[in-house]
């Protein structure tokens, strides 16, 4: 299905190139529309889809790595990035199997 967002996107939370407020509700259009979303999440600044085949999507304020997961010279992550990948390397392949977002920090459960 489709994901909409819409509010304060200062730091791409919504998951819009445009940043600053989104007044009304918008289609996420780099999220691929076959994809069966299964559970959102919002934290204070950043973002979750989790997708039926187990896919998570960050985005938002990474100021913290809370949506690259990795060090990165980017404060802001703006369209939903896949992380499953990055996560099973960093954690020697463990597969995501939920994910909660505080203000600034992403919790995952194995």
């Amino acid at each position: 299905g489709n994901v909409y967002s819409f509010g304060y996107n200062g730091e791409g939370q919504c998951g819009h190139y445009e940043r600053g407020y989104i007044l009304e509700p918008k289609m996420i259009k780099s999220m691929v529309s076959n994809l069966n979303i299964i559970n959102i999440g919002c934290g204070g600044a950043h973002s979750f889809i989790q997708c039926e085949n187990n896919g998570f999507y960050l985005f938002g304020d990474d100021s913290f790595n809370e949506c690259s997961l990795t060090e990165s010279d980017k404060n802001h992550v703006i369209i939903p990035t896949y992380i499953n990948h990055t996560f099973e390397e960093l954690s020697k392949g463990k597969k995501i199997k939920s994910i909660v977002l505080g203000s600034l920090n992403s919790i995952f459960t194995v």
